[in-house]
């Protein structure tokens, strides 16, 4: 047949909170993409898309579907997916759950918790409605000795992440106990949850999987930032920041990551992509599950499509296949 799926990556979703990424590479934001040809550039401008539909002024004609969605907030946490299933509009990528609980630092640990993946010690902090920073403990009860239970859980330094947050917004590093609290305020900015984890001097590194039930796993990538961690600057705008594939680790530490890998991705109830982050702990060799980005970047220097392109797949052969993965639900 001459009939060809047609995939189209716009802004769908607020930008209120969070700057869009999608510029940071010239990768695949926008794109107008013919199965099996390169992609095709398109003009970025407000209002292309409605109801799955690319218009005719934009090169579209009747039955072209939307199939990717852009990311983080309002784009990978399920508040999409939820939209796509209701309208029956098919797309790459998780479901509404896996979207949404690994959009959510602090449920996503209780994922993982059960599941027998090993993560860094965290803290969970809320800020209440009244104003007031609390945390909560594992019972659900709240206290107000935030600092104490911190020290006493973590010490110092550690970071401090906005649970319902993306590419390293609303992320700080704390080195002092009397700035704690101004950075948990900062980053309640961003979301009124907000999770504090152990500092651990560590090495990061990153697989990427693709499928549903039979799941493909890369080899291990390494990130090295230009910087104390890899803040959204170094992802997306800060050229010193390097990658390396396949990571300087021993090949049992990679294979240990793999594994965790797939098991992290099933746990969620995983369907199409993600990239699978960890911390190598520099004196334990440790692996630690950091988090899964359920819709990863896509730009010339994300690390899921040079993952991939390491797999075998080059970048048009990777978007044909995540639509015949879509395809198959």
């Amino acid at each position: 047949s001459d009939e060809r799926l047609r995939a189209v990556d716009r802004f769908l979703g607020r930008l209120d909170r969070q700057a869009d990424a999608g510029d940071g590479g010239g990768g695949a934001s926008p794109v107008l993409y013919h199965q099996g040809e390169d992609p095709v550039q398109l003009p970025r401008q407000p209002g292309d898309v409605r109801q799955g539909v690319l218009p005719p002024a934009a090169g579209g004609r009747d039955g072209d579907h939307l199939r990717r969605e852009h990311l983080r907030l309002y784009g990978e946490d399920g508040t999409i997916q939820g939209l796509f299933e209701l309208a029956q509009l098919p797309y790459v990528g998780c479901r509404v759950f896996a979207s949404s609980a690994c959009m959510d630092k602090i449920f996503a640990k209780k994922v993982f918790e059960s599941a027998g993946i090993p993560q860094v010690k965290s803290v969970y902090v809320k800020k209440r409605n009244d104003g007031r920073l609390v945390v909560v403990e594992k019972d659900m009860e709240e206290t107000e000795e935030v600092e104490a239970s911190i020290m006493k859980e973590l010490g110092m330094p550690c970071f401090i992440k906005a649970s319902r947050s993306g590419s390293s917004v609303g992320c700080y590093r704390c080195d002092k106990v009397e700035d704690l609290l101004p950075k948990l305020e900062e980053a309640a900015k961003y979301d009124t949850h907000v999770v504090v984890e152990e500092c651990v001097d560590c090495i990061e590194l990153e697989t990427a999987v693709l499928g549903n039930d039979d799941i493909i796993v890369s080899r291990v990538g390494q990130i090295m930032p230009h910087g104390e961690f890899y803040t959204f600057e170094s992802k997306y705008e800060d050229a010193e920041s390097k990658t390396c594939i396949p990571a300087k680790v021993d090949e049992e530490i990679q294979e240990q990551i793999r594994k965790y890998a797939v098991r992290a991705f099933k746990a969620i109830d995983g369907h199409g992509l993600s990239r699978v982050d960890f911390f190598l702990d520099k004196k334990t060799n440790h692996v630690y599950l950091n988090e899964i980005n359920t819709l990863p970047g896509f730009t010339s220097i994300s690390m899921y499509p040079q993952l991939m392109e390491d797999y075998g797949y080059s970048y048009s052969e990777l978007l044909d296949k995540l639509i015949e993965i879509a395809d198959e639900n």
